[in-house]
């Protein structure tokens, strides 16, 4: 219907007035447009502008809940790119909705509800407000994280990929800072491996908000995880197996949480992680001699800080090449400061100089030691003795050998033992050769080595050669090279030595074993001919590692082809014919042409080879190309080429022979034509087609046309094809590939990966084509050709499982690669496009990037930007594992230097990574892996971020330590004590977490006890029986045994064993004596003395305890236990060993219990130990019990479950799951435990409790059949089903009985219930009972619903709350149900609610960001529904601010909606708060006094001016000053002329007397507010006059009674005349005196911050009287202030305890001036807050009652001093009716007067009531 319909409207679009749309998809259209395709979408909003595109969305969002994910996704593209492509569509420049108030109505009125599918990127890209981060407070988003995981986490076992992508990639993403290890624990449970690394890479995105503690504990949850679950994959093996390296593994499995996983749990999890790497020498000295041809020739301009630079820094990485030549250059001008900045090991020159001169560096140095280190340093050990004797008078015994002296040395010893060479014994040969000469061989020289051997058998010589082995490192090549020829020409000679007639070694099973025992380390320095000469094994053909031969290919043309110039014809044939023949195929391209270039023709055949074309130019040019002579152009290819021919382009064969310049050049468009025709005849001759044929066609006759052949041709012709013909295809098509276009190649490519997939048994053996080639590149290229590099890795993969091993590369050949590679492409950097770079560092040279070399690598990024810098770092990222430590730190130099010189290369003047949000992010992008390398220094140059405390990886903090103990160890006899402190109380604190046991005894074997409290540490007991035996201990001095324990063990004291404290210190050895307490104190004292914390102890007690009645002792230990089981806190070593003690003893008894025995046990002694239940003692326990007693051992399972590790409630959860698989009919009844439970719920719980996360899918299932996978139906069908078996069910619903229904919707129907319609519900329901409904609980209930309630009993009438009766009714369906509707279905919805006033503010806040974008859109009944309905419960948390915003462009009609609205929630507002909105409502009325049009205020037709109050100020009147009420009407002007028609006094305490007086002052007053009634206006101002009097808990409303106002006055007049003038002044005078007769009274409840003692019970102590002077003192002055004509005093009547409070009586002058309670609390509470009244009272905790007088017990109670808690304050309340001492004025009001003239009191008046009042009072005194 919609393609129809769409079909049809969508060519009149065009036409469409706004109306149009607002009809069509507004009204018309959305039945059909959850059918709305994107494509659908595209078309209509082509052309439309803002306004029709958001009428659009209006209309989408009402069809968003019945379209499925896909389509939504498609719809939300759709809206992103007409947004992005019309920005301006709306003619202003900006985006659509550019003019909404905030990013939230922004992203509504564009995308609605679809808003949830637009990612990060795109708003970002159409809104800049998304670009600023969202910060969240972290206590918010902690209970925002809490409240979304407890209710998704019980979806996870329903979760599919997608739902986790959605969720950990997306929604959770804000609030994942705040995600805990225990929510973890449960997310990964259960979670297969893509699962969990889609969590790993949420838990990523949010790693820089988290703390450092949070992180910790995450990588903790992720490596437990992965060690219980390594077979989660399936495998065996655990997640990440599959990846390339063990960083890819770290980063799959930990991402960036990698760096807080120690090196044990890494290697334990991958054993990649044991692998040490090495770094390759001959690169570092390639790089030290390039950069100090550099560097040296500035020597001379270097500055102190250059040379600290470079010899401290830059160079450190390289200096390892350093040379002595280098280092003469170095030092030849340089000072002493500067020499020992960058001291090295060829010194001597340099320091005899300085030391001729007089004064040798560093002659101020303390010591020798301090000498030779500052003008040596490490390479002091290469020093001669002479020379230090020479240079230092304070050197005179160590010897280290120089080699130049070595060799002095050798010679002098050659030259004494080779006489006696001929006396030698074997032991001698390997004494002197196997030891003595050790350190002298490297200066062994030939001559020596030739006598040493002249005369020796082979034996022998196999000695010397073992030695000579020791010392080849040390040779130079030379020497190597002659002892070489030395011992080749000993073999010679002397090859019946051992008198066998057989050569030395020729019992060695194989030519290797024969070449090193003869030769060693020196075989590689023996030639072949040599080799075979000696050994026949070696002129057998020989097998050659092709790396191996191209390494000795490449040395061995080095050699010889600088003496090609010299060769002879017999020459080249010996060597190209005979000698190089096993390394020929290793001969390359640029070997040959060195070869070739000056060989002649016959030389030239002798060498035929590969790259001939520069030689064989050079033959043609000359006039006589070789091969001239024969007799054919197929002769002379064949001897100028030989098999190399096919491999020549046709090309080279024109330009040499004239004969091949037959071929036609083709124009490609002419090609492609041909090609289609030649295509069109041949193809439907392929089947008949023989081998020969295809390769006729494809090798020979098509070669010109096959650059054209396309892909469909190429489809057809392969289609049936044996593996034979598709290599011959091959091959033809390798011809043409230089001449096709990139596109065509690849989809030349497609076509041949599509083929082999389908056909990989086309050549019979059930095997892919190519499988019996001998590697996987022989098969790639039989397969693909030139076509290979267009493969994909993954089709690779799938073709043959040789690509989905990874990738072994010799180094030694990848280095010559990574060489060769970058040659070629370093030239195109400059024209790298991004791409480029992820193609080649991402891609192309990961496998031979761990080859790259810190020179390579300084080029690379010479001239990037950081977004490339960045892309070369994740490449080398994933080298990293596969480096050698020296190339790691050369890397990691390169990085360094770069950041300091590029800081601006990204154009910000920031270094790169800038917006990284942590220094952790930043090291990671600006370093990746080899952020290990940086040094400390380098760190905080780049970034501050890093000189802050630094956190070190314990791995790291382990080799630290360990390096710096060794160096400082042995300097610990120098140390004085300020040493000690410099070192453990300040350097070593960093690294002391990783100080070992043994490091610490050796640090305090001979340190005193002062030294020993400085560096106190964990194993001491060594040291200290040391300080005990002596007979004087450290801290014997002290005052008690707990002071000795923490000066002697500080916070290590709690692993002190009682034995050795026992043995230390004699005060706790009274433990020892437990055997002499009985059994109850045995167990007391267990509780009460730490025994519980410590191993030692509890085995004390155990055993003591194992002695006697074992049952009872240990009955009654567990009693104690119970007994303080709340508080009780136990080591879990010592409770494991409890737990085991017990259950040796009572798990014998385990087949005599009861099942009261078991509930016993397991419900209540066992509970403080369960912690402590192992799998094997759960397995014992649960062997032979019924279900009844499991169930009880489940709930006691339960009291443990927070304290048990992840890895013991899994192994729990397994012995569970076992049991129940193995013992179903254990319960007698042939059924699983717990099948009589109500659902799989409650199933789940009897049976595993809390464990029950841990219960895998495929366990419930086997348990339980109700744990079967839902269905999956498509919507479609499933209405059409649903329809179409209702159709059948619905006519018999009058014969079902309860078991049909439950049937029918709890079972059959429940797959097809989505698509039930609210018309098939109203059938269903119509005529069924209460308890059928409840079986079929559904949506459109309502109509039902109300035929029930109207019968007299609703259905759910038994439920024991609102919450159950709303679940029973209306199930997940509730939250559709409106307020009204339950307010009439259940009267206890109609209560007011009670909510958390943090938690309203939030919900008032959350709703008011939602709803305030729309107030311009609102009908009056929108504001009715929200202020007058829905809001309601929240208004008490409406802020000034929402409010100003509410009211900013509203009518009066709206504005006295929202007073009315308001005034509902006046009780619950604060003061502040009330004042704060009273202030708002006036400034409205001051700026919209137009607002009605009329000229005039809102409401001014209202009949008088309390009416007019009323509509505009509601309750909030009270606060409105008369100053404003006079700006905003004229109907209050009245009193501003009063003062002036009266002649009042100045002083209000003057009183009316005369007669005229108050009639002139009444006259004046206007009769719209004082009409003949004089009463009646104040009973107009109901929420003022109306006031709640609290008695006790209740409250009463008093109204005033209207009576004739001659009544009125006369009853006033009678009952104040005898009031003085004087009377009315405030008695100054404080007396704390009880109120008298006739007083008023109101009584304040005050809670204190303070401590209850027992003084305040007896009202004569000092400090009762005290504390009861400051509480009036403080009271007196508030409430004067407030009440100045009124109040009289105070009274404190007691202070009670528990918490401290005190009741105080608050005396006015009679009961009619008693103030409002509330405005009493408010009041002080304001004094409070402001400063006004100083006391130590709770302001939240102020209650108060009022009435005439109290009762007689609370006087008397706080007489005595005894608190009466019950004791309460009753008011009474009489009417007084006499003419001559009664008044008709029944309530109680706010009376507030002030001594200020009357005109600036009105400025301060708080209501207009206080006006009213203030006037009658003048009027009548």
């Amino acid at each position: 219907m919609m393609k129809w319909t769409f079909d049809i409207i969508s060519s009149h679009f065009c036409k469409f007035s706004k109306a149009d749309w607002i009809d069509w998809f507004g009204n018309k259209l959305v039945p059909l447009l959850p059918s709305l395709t994107a494509e659908m979408l595209t078309i209509t909003i082509a052309e439309v502008d803002c306004a029709t595109y958001h009428v659009i969305i209006e209309g989408l969002n009402m069809a968003f809940e019945e379209m499925t994910l896909m389509k939504k996704k498609n719809i939300t593209r759709v809206l992103v790119e007409y947004l992005k492509v019309s920005q301006e569509a709306d003619g202003s420049g900006l985006p659509c909705g550019s003019g909404t108030k905030s990013a939230s109505a922004w992203l509504w009125v564009n995308f609605g509800k679809y808003s949830i599918y637009v990612s990060l990127q795109d708003l970002q890209s159409l809104n800049p407000e998304f670009s600023k981060t969202l910060q969240i407070n972290p206590a918010v988003r902690d209970i925002m994280m809490k409240w979304t995981f407890d209710i998704i986490s019980s979806r996870f076992c329903k979760f599919s990929k997608a739902a986790w992508i959605d969720w950990f990639g997306n929604k959770l993403v804000p609030l994942l800072p705040s995600l805990t290890t225990e929510m973890l624990t449960i997310t990964i449970a259960e979670v297969n491996c893509a699962t969990y690394h889609v969590i790993i890479e949420g838990l990523n995105m949010a790693f820089e908000e988290m703390t450092l503690m949070t992180k910790q504990n995450i990588t903790h949850v992720l490596v437990e995880n992965l060690k219980v679950s390594q077979e989660a994959n399936g495998s065996g093996l655990c997640c990440g197996s599959g990846t390339k390296s063990a960083s890819a593994w770290l980063w799959f499995n930990f991402g960036k949480y990698s760096i807080y996983v120690s090196l044990q749990d890494l290697q334990l999890l991958n054993h990649e992680f044991s692998k040490t790497l090495q770094i390759n020498p001959a690169v570092r000295d390639i790089m030290m001699k390039w950069t100090f041809d550099i560097i040296s020739s500035n020597f001379s301009k270097f500055s102190k800080a250059d040379w600290i630079d470079w010899f401290g820094s830059k160079l450190v990485p390289l200096l390892p090449s350093l040379t002595a030549e280098m280092l003469t250059i170095t030092i030849a001008e340089v000072d002493c400061a500067t020499y020992h900045v960058m001291v090295e090991s060829d010194i001597v020159s340099f320091f005899l100089l300085c030391f001729v001169s007089g004064l040798p560096c560093g002659s101020g140095t303390k010591s020798a030691s301090d000498w030779l280190w500052v003008n040596f340093g490490k390479y002091s050990i290469y020093v001669s003795l002479q020379d230090l004797q020479l240079l230092n008078p304070e050197f005179s015994n160590t010897l280290q050998i120089n080699p130049a002296v070595r060799d002095i040395m050798m010679k002098w010893t050659f030259d004494i033992i080779n006489s006696h060479f001929c006396k030698f014994s074997r032991a001698a040969w390997i004494d002197w050769f196997g030891s003595k000469l050790v350190p002298l061989l490297p200066s062994l020289t030939a001559e020596m080595l030739t006598i040493t051997i002249a005369e020796v058998d082979c034996a022998t010589y196999h000695v010397i050669i073992e030695g000579l082995n020791m010392a080849f490192e040390e040779m130079t090549l030379m020497t190597k090279q002659e002892i070489t020829r030395v011992l080749v020409e000993y073999l010679k000679v002397s090859q019946e030595i051992d008198g066998s007639g057989l050569p030395c070694g020729s019992g060695t099973k194989s030519a290797s074993d024969w070449l090193w025992v003869n030769f060693g380390k020196y075989s590689i320095y023996v030639s072949l001919r040599d080799l075979q000469l000696l050994n026949p094994e070696f002129s057998k053909t020989l097998q050659i590692n092709p790396a191996v031969r191209d390494i000795m290919t490449k040395w061995t043309f080095d050699i010889i082809s600088s003496r090609f110039s010299k060769f002879s014809k017999a020459d080249w044939i010996d060597w190209f014919g005979s000698k190089l023949v096993p390394l020929l195929p290793s001969l390359t391209a640029e070997m040959l042409t060195i070869t070739i270039a000056d060989v002649d023709c016959a030389t030239y055949h002798v060498i035929l080879e590969s790259d001939l074309m520069n030689f064989f130019l050079h033959c043609y040019f000359s006039g006589l190309p070789c091969g001239s002579g024969t007799k054919s152009a197929n002769d002379w290819l064949w001897a100028n080429f030989g098999k190399y021919s096919i491999y020549v382009s046709l090309q080279d064969l024109q330009l040499l022979n004239h004969e091949f310049s037959k071929t036609l050049q083709i124009h490609p468009a002419v090609r492609d034509i041909m090609m289609k025709w030649t295509f069109d005849i041949i193809s439907s001759n392929f089947s008949k087609f023989s081998k020969a044929a295809w390769i006729d066609w494809f090798g020979s006759k098509l070669a010109p046309l096959l650059p054209s052949v396309t892909a469909e041709m190429l489809t057809i012709t392969i289609a049936d094809v044996d593996c034979a013909t598709y290599h011959v295809i091959i091959e033809g098509l390798n011809m043409a590939f230089e001449e096709m276009t990139l596109m065509k190649k690849q989809e030349i490519t497609h076509v041949l990966v599509k083929n082999l997939k389908v056909s990989q048994e086309v050549d019979g053996s059930g095997l892919p084509c190519g499988s019996g080639t001998k590697s996987a590149s022989a098969w790639l290229w039989v397969n693909f050709g030139k076509y290979s590099i267009y493969v994909s890795l993954q089709d690779l993969q799938s073709l043959n499982l040789e690509f989905s091993k990874t990738l072994q590369i010799n180094p030694a050949v990848r280095d010559i690669l990574m060489k060769w590679t970058f040659d070629i492409i370093s030239s195109r950097f400059s024209k790298f496009s991004k791409a480029d770079w992820i193609d080649w560092f991402g891609s192309k040279l990961v496998p031979l990037l761990p080859s790259l070399t810190a020179e390579m690598l300084t080029i690379t990024i010479a001239e990037v930007d950081c977004a490339t810098y960045h892309v070369i770092i994740e490449g080398l990222n994933r080298a990293f594992e596969e480096m050698t430590l020296m190339t790691k730190q050369e890397i990691t130099r390169v990085l360094v230097e770069y950041l300091k010189d590029s800081q601006e290369v990204d154009g910000s003047g920031l270094p790169c990574g800038s917006g990284t949000k942590s220094a952790s992010a930043w090291l990671w992008v600006n370093f990746g892996k080899y952020s290990i390398y940086v040094s400390l220094q380098d760190l905080q140059l780049l970034n501050h971020e890093f000189s802050k405390t630094l956190q070190i990886n314990p791995a790291v903090r382990d080799i630290m330590m360990k390096w710096t103990f060794d160096i400082i160890s042995n300097n610990f006899f120098k140390f004085s004590k300020a040493d000690w402190i410099d070192w453990f109380g300040s350097k070593l604190v960093p690294l002391l977490p990783s100080l070992t046991a043994e490091m610490l005894t050796i640090t305090i074997a001979e340190v005193d006890c002062a030294t020993y409290h400085v560096i106190l540490e964990s194993d001491l007991i060594n040291f200290f029986l040391h300080c005990f035996v002596s007979g004087l201990p450290c801290g014997s001095g002290t005052k008690s045994a707990s002071d000795w324990l923490w000066v002697n063990f500080g916070k290590y004291s709690i692993y002190v064993s009682l034995q050795d404290l026992q043995l230390l210190n004699h005060e706790f050895s009274k433990f020892a004596s437990v055997d002499l307490f009985t059994l109850s104190q045995a167990c007391d004292v267990t509780v009460e003395s730490g025994a519980l914390q410590n191993i030692d102890l509890i085995n004390v007690v155990l055993n003591h305890l194992g002695k006697g009645n074992v049952w009872e002792n240990l009955e009654e230990l567990l009693v104690s236990l119970r007994r303080k089981s709340q508080t009780l806190q136990i080591n879990p070593a010592v409770r494991d060993i409890v737990m085991k003690w017990t259950f040796d003893i009572i798990s014998s008894r385990f087949c005599k219990f009861s099942k009261a025995d078991w509930i016993d046990w397991f419900g209540s002694k066992l509970v403080p130990l369960l912690p402590s239940l192992t799998a094997e003692m759960l397995t014992i326990t649960i062997a032979e019990v019924d279900c009844a007693t499991y169930h009880a051992i489940i709930e006691g399972l339960n009291m443990a479950f927070e304290e048990m590790t992840l890895m013991k409630r899994q192994e729990i959860t397994r012995v569970l799951v076992k049991y129940l698989k193995v013992s179903q009919e254990v319960d007698g009844s042939g059924l699983p435990c717990g099948s009589g439970t109500k659902s799989a719920s409650d199933w789940l719980w009897v049976n595993f409790g809390k464990y029950s996360i841990y219960v895998s899918l495929q366990d419930l299932q086997v348990l339980n059949p109700e744990f079967s996978k839902p269905l999956q139906i498509n919507p479609a069908v499933r209405d059409i089903m649903m329809k179409w078996t209702f159709d059948i069910i619905s006519s018999r619903f009058c014969k079902f009985s309860k078991a049909d229904w439950i049937d029918w919707f709890g079972s059959k129907l429940v797959p097809l219930l989505p698509s039930l319609t609210a018309e098939m519900l109203t059938i269903t329901i119509a005529e069924v009972d209460c308890a059928t409904y409840h079986a079929i609980v559904e949506t459109d209930l309502i109509n039902f619903f109300l035929h029930c309630f109207v019968s007299g009993l609703p259905c759910g009438s038994g439920t024991k709350s609102a919450s159950d009766w709303l679940w029973v009714n209306f199930g997940k369906y509730s939250i559709y149900v409106s307020l009204q509707d339950l307010q009439l279905l259940n009267p206890e919805f109609s209560k007011p609610l009670q909510i958390n006033p943090a938690v309203r503010d939030i919900l008032m806040k959350w709703t008011f960001d939602i709803i305030s974008s729309r107030f311009s859109n609102f009908s009056k009944a929108d504001w009715i529904d929200w202020f007058g309905s829905k809001l309601v419960p929240l208004l008490p948390s409406l802020t000034a601010e929402m409010l100003t915003t509410t009211i900013a462009d509203v009518d009066c009609a709206t504005y006295h909606i929202i007073v009315k609205g308001l005034d509902t929630a006046f009780d619950e507002m604060t003061l502040s708060k009330k004042m704060e909105i009273s202030l708002c409502l006036v400034e409205y009325m001051k700026k919209s006094q137009e607002v009605n049009i009329s000229g005039s205020p809102c409401s001014s037709d209202t009949n008088n001016a309390s009416n007019w109050l009323l509509v505009n100020f509601g309750k909030f009147s009270i606060y409105v000053s008369l100053e404003d009420l006079q700006s905003l009407t004229k109907d209050f002007s009245w009193f501003l002329s009063l003062r002036t028609t009266t002649r009042l006094p100045e002083k209000s305490s003057a009183s009316l007397t005369s007669p005229s007086t108050r009639t002139t002052a009444l006259s004046a007053v206007p009769p719209e507010v004082l009409p003949p009634h004089l009463f009646i206006p104040i009973d107009d101002f109901s929420t003022a006059v109306t006031l709640p009097i609290t008695q006790g808990t209740s409250t009463k409303m008093f109204t005033s009674e209207a009576t004739a106002s001659t009544e009125a006055i006369t009853a006033v007049n009678a009952s104040t005349s005898a009031i003085s003038t004087t009377s009315l002044a405030f008695q100054t005078e404080k007396v704390m005196a009880e109120p008298a007769k006739g007083e008023g009274v109101l009584t304040l409840h005050l809670r204190m911050q303070r401590v209850f003692i027992s003084a305040y019970n007896n009202t004569a102590s000092a400090e009762y009287i005290t504390l009861a002077k400051n509480i009036t003192s403080e009271l007196d002055r508030a409430y004067q202030e407030l009440f100045a004509h009124t109040y009289l005093r105070c009274y404190v009547l007691r202070f009670w305890p528990n918490p401290m409070g005190v009741d105080v009586q608050l005396i006015f002058r009679n009961e009619t001036v008693v103030p409002n309670i509330t405005f009493t609390i408010d009041s002080l509470i304001s004094a409070i807050y402001n400063l006004k009244v100083f006391l130590d009272i709770i302001p939240s905790n102020i209650t108060a009652t009022v009435g005439q007088e109290v009762l007689t017990n609370l006087s008397s109670s706080a007489t005595t001093g005894t608190y009466a808690p019950n004791a309460t304050i009753t008011t009474t309340a009489n009417s007084i009716t006499s003419a001559t001492t009664a008044t008709p004025i029944q309530a109680k009001t706010i009376m507030k007067l002030t001594e200020k003239p009357f005109s600036e009191a009105t400025t301060s008046l708080p209501s207009i009531l206080t006006i009213l009042l203030m006037v009658i009072f003048h009027f009548l005194t």
